[in-house]
């Protein structure tokens, strides 16, 4: 990281000394730099030759080196103690600079807590690689001045970034609302919903560009454990962070993704993807849509090809009602068809159990906006009767969608993973962490997601998400799963936007 901040400065004309207490780690990120800027001019994105980048560029092994500098960023590793000492230093050696960490999970004011003068400490969040990403997150701690706010602020603008604010809290925005992303990955896995490469393809198929064990993979199984851990424990140990064994067994076992060749997968060769199934033939059913959630109008577009019949009449009810008490209604009607019954409220048994005819009713879920790619879940009750869950997959993939057939969760796969994350920003929104736009920004800029979470909750629907979590929270007893209480009041008042 401090490598990736060091280059991407130079390339953006500024001087810069690069420091690291060990001359080989030195020596080895000065031979990185050097490769990459001419990477760069090979490919005509470097203006000028390397030469000309790399004469501002000095390398130094004690902090004295520093003396001279109006920002100094610090990338030591995630250890407080260690970044307090090393701030102590800074503070007495860099007389004006400004002072700036790129903690990714430790409170700034933590950071500068001791110092004679901590108004100079800032936090200023690069992503990884830095060169690439395009968000920094500015972190104002409790003593932090306007002018320290300013400087990186206008440095992360110079150096081609997009800066968003935010307030002094464990993870910041982005590192504190992603951890739902893993968490329930591993949830998912853990409760045999599906296993690491059905969640991370239903994921993709949500619009993530790499589901959550491929991302883990890519950074390393250790360091995200570590950041999870770092915001459990600012946290209070609240229970929406709380690690997973399955994370801490790999870790144990040296297994730490790609970087030691296996983690979640094993990197010694190329992946197999399975490939889709050919779409079979299209049964002669008829088939009625019911329910008033935002899936209505998706999935009757995506099932024209079927007849349509009156619900006493037809031969499928695909149900998109996201909460129990209008399936109860829908169940009052006695229909005598097969159900396929959207399980946001509950998972396919609870939603099943509703029913007159339980053992016609199979579960599904997926999350909107539906494109080409989005995976439809089609969970099975224990009810439901042997052959059901084979029917419904037929009837789907008949008319091109793509199907998973998973465990039994309230919202699937993919809309408990997105609730999760909405849940989050809410949290963040409410607690002052940052403001709606901010946090979006935040999250496309700073993990690549298809869209904001707070933007997706309104996409899918705010009573959605609710359903979602209530009956994660209701169904697992588990107090990570209780719905934010703005959540609940914005539902309560008819409010589809924050």
């Amino acid at each position: 990281m401090g490598a990736g901040i060091a280059e991407l400065a130079l390339t953006r004309g500024h001087r810069v000394a690069l420091y690291d207490v060990s001359p080989e780690s030195l020596a080895r990120a000065q031979a990185g730099i050097v490769r990459n800027l001419e990477k760069l001019h090979a490919r005509g994105r470097l203006p000028g030759e390397p030469v000309d980048y790399l004469m501002h560029l000095i390398g130094v092994t004690t902090l004295e080196g520093l003396g001279g500098a109006d920002v100094v960023i610090e990338a030591a590793p995630e250890n407080l103690a260690l970044k307090r000492a090393l701030f102590a230093d800074l503070e007495r050696i860099c007389a004006h600079a400004v002072l700036a960490t790129n903690t990714s999970t430790l409170l700034v004011s933590a950071v500068a807590a001791g110092l004679r003068d901590p108004a100079r400490v800032v936090g200023m969040h690069f992503f990884n690689p830095a060169q690439v990403l395009p968000l920094v997150e500015v972190i104002r701690g409790e003593d932090t001045s306007e002018e320290a706010v300013r400087v990186v602020t206008d440095l992360a603008r110079a150096l081609g970034k997009t800066p968003v604010l935010c307030q002094d809290t464990p993870g910041f925005v982005v590192n504190r609302v992603a951890r739902p992303f893993y968490g329930e990955g591993l949830r998912l896995a853990g409760e045999r919903v599906l296993d690491y490469a059905g969640v991370d393809r239903v994921l993709r198929g949500a619009g993530f560009r790499m589901g959550p064990f491929e991302l883990m993979d890519l950074i390393g199984l250790d360091v995200n454990l570590a950041s999870t851990r770092s915001v459990y424990e600012a946290s209070f140990q609240d229970p929406r962070y709380r690690p997973h064994p399955i994370q801490e067994r790999l870790v144990t076992a040296g297994r730490l993704g790609r970087k030691t060749g296996r983690g979640f997968y094993d990197h010694a060769g190329p992946r197999e993807e399975t490939p889709e199934p050919a779409a079979p033939e299209r049964p002669h059913v008829t088939v009625h849509v019911f329910g008033s959630g935002t899936l209505r109008a998706v999935l009757d577009e995506k099932l024209a090809a079927y007849p349509r019949a009156a619900l006493a009449d037809a031969d499928w009810i695909v149900d998109c009602s996201e909460r129990l008490t209008e399936k109860e209604r829908l169940c009052e009607l006695r229909p005598r068809a097969k159900v396929l019954s959207l399980t946001y409220g509950g998972s396919a048994t609870v939603v099943a159990s509703c029913s007159p005819h339980p053992d016609r009713v199979v579960g599904f879920s997926l999350v909107a906006p539906v494109t080409d790619a989005t995976v439809v879940e089609v969970s099975p009750a224990l009810q439901t009767r042997a052959g059901l869950a084979e029917e419904a997959v037929t009837l789907l993939r008949a008319v091109g969608l793509r199907v998973a057939v998973t465990g039994e969760t309230p919202g699937g796969v993919a809309a408990r993973t997105v609730a999760m994350l909405a849940n989050e920003a809410v949290s963040a929104l409410a607690d002052g962490t940052a403001d709606r736009d901010t946090i979006d920004t935040a999250m496309r800029l700073g993990t690549n997601y298809p869209r904001g979470p707070l933007e997706w909750a309104e996409q899918i629907g705010l009573r959605g998400v609710l359903s979602v979590l209530e009956g994660l929270h209701a169904e697992t007893g588990d107090d990570r799963y209780r719905p934010h209480p703005l959540l609940r009041r914005l539902v309560l008042a008819g409010r589809d936007r924050f």
